[in-house]
This record gives C-alpha cells, structure tokens and sequence, in this order.
C-alpha cells in the first residue's frame, strides 16, 4: 500500500480502516491485514465520518480547555481582588478600633491630671466614637 492519507483505529485499536494516496481501502485486525475494502463506500464513509468526528473532538476539547484556562484566571483574579478588599477592610477596621482605644487611654491619662480637661476628652471621644459608627461600604459609597 503506498503512503496513507487515512487510518482509523475502533475498539481499542483492534480494528484499523486505512486508505492510501492511490484511493485503495483496507481493513486491519490487530494491526494485520484483514480485508480489501477497496470500492466498498459504507466501509470509506464510516471511516471519514470517524474520522471528521475525532478531529472535531479534539478542537472542542482544546477550545473548552483554553476556555477553562480563561475562566480559571478569571476566578483567582477575582479572589485575589477580593481578599485585598477583606484586608482593606480589616485593618481599617482595626486601626478604628486602635483609634478609639487610643483617645480612651489618653483621656484617663489626662483626667488623672486634670478634671477640668476631663470634659474636653469626652466632646473629643464622642467625635471619634461617631466615625466608629460609619459602615465600610459608607466610605466607599459613590453617590
């Protein structure tokens, strides 16, 4: 048979359909030679069509793959995002917390001095107890 411009294996490679350069046809059975398929359209046709399927398997296969690649990038892009949005959140919330602690100690302090200072600290702890109370998605907020 001179050079093969179509081989078809099915069942595991039992059976091999090939067709050569000249248009000849035969069938193989564990890799030897079985029958003359040579003009038996049924035979070539089955084999093309095997033959078209496979390849467009392969492409379908390759495209979904590239698309998975796509929407796995996607989706760590978007974690990612979001976990720098969480630790944003987080340590402005902790230096809140460190803040309102902050004037709190310095308050004490400076009664233990002072009492006439004492109701300065409160009018000053009052303001920054009402920023505490800001949600974060209110200092975020474009409207």
């Amino acid at each position: 048979m001179s050079k093969v411009i179509l081989s078809v294996s099915v069942d595991d490679g039992k059976y091999t359909v090939e067709q050569d350069l000249k248009g000849r046809v035969q069938a193989l059975r564990h890799g030897e030679q079985w029958r003359d398929c040579t003009g038996d359209s049924l035979i070539l046709a089955l084999a093309q069509e095997v033959e078209d399927l496979s390849h467009r398997k392969t492409k379908t296969a390759m495209s979904m793959g590239y698309s998975m690649d796509g929407l796995r990038k996607n989706i760590v892009r978007a974690h990612n995002d979001l976990i720098a949005t969480i630790d944003d959140a987080n340590e402005n919330c902790c230096q809140r917390v460190a803040m309102q602690s902050l004037t709190q100690n310095i308050g004490v302090l400076l009664c233990l001095f002072d009492n006439d200072v004492k109701d300065d600290f409160n009018v000053l702890h009052d303001v920054v107890t009402l920023d505490e109370l800001k949600t974060p998605h209110e200092d975020f907020d474009d409207d």
